[in-house]
């Protein structure tokens, strides 16, 4: 399916919700993908175990069975592995069509889009020279305190971590 560009609108535009709830893909499972998957079975369109969208959650297990816990003495609770699938599959599938969208975008606008590719390219440019320095001086710390051996590794760390942060001066390039 050729995404439209009133649907290419509407997907970048975003909703502005912030909603905490656990995420397959980044897609909020229980108010997006369950009634999604839920409609979908309802008109055979696909055939996810019906157990699957009613208990979705389930404690993770180790090759031989036994509950998987998290380094911090936790259950590990993961997605059923049917919808597990089937969000791969979305995911490919909208991949392919994004895919398919700027080919035929550019298919079309070749000029358009080199243009604005370019002025992204040299907009970032400030952007990522500013990136550059952060990460040298950084780096410069981390080798300096422990060329100097004047401090242990956690010290050596903070130290940087501050050259950072007074570093960290946010460079806007036009649009």
């Amino acid at each position: 399916m050729l995404m439209s560009n009133e649907m290419v609108v509407e997907m970048v535009k975003g909703t502005g919700k912030k909603q905490a709830e656990k995420r397959v893909w980044s897609i909020p499972l229980e108010s997006t993908l369950l009634p999604f998957f839920t409609a979908t079975n309802a008109q055979g369109i696909t055939q996810i175990d019906r157990d699957a969208i009613g208990s979705p959650l389930r404690v993770a297990k180790k090759e031989d069975g036994t509950p998987r816990i998290s380094k911090a003495g936790k259950l590990t609770i993961q997605v059923a592995k049917p919808i597990r699938d089937q969000v791969g599959k979305m995911r490919d599938s909208y991949i392919a069509s994004i895919n398919q969208y700027v080919t035929g975008y550019i298919a079309s606008n070749k000029e358009t889009f080199q243009k604005e590719a370019s002025a992204c390219v040299d907009a970032g440019r400030p952007v990522t020279a500013g990136e550059n320095i952060v990460i040298r001086k950084y780096n410069e710390a981390i080798a300096r305190a422990v060329k100097e051996s004047q401090t242990d590794s956690k010290e050596a760390v903070k130290e940087a971590e501050n050259i950072v942060k007074s570093n960290k001066q946010p460079v806007k390039a036009g649009k």
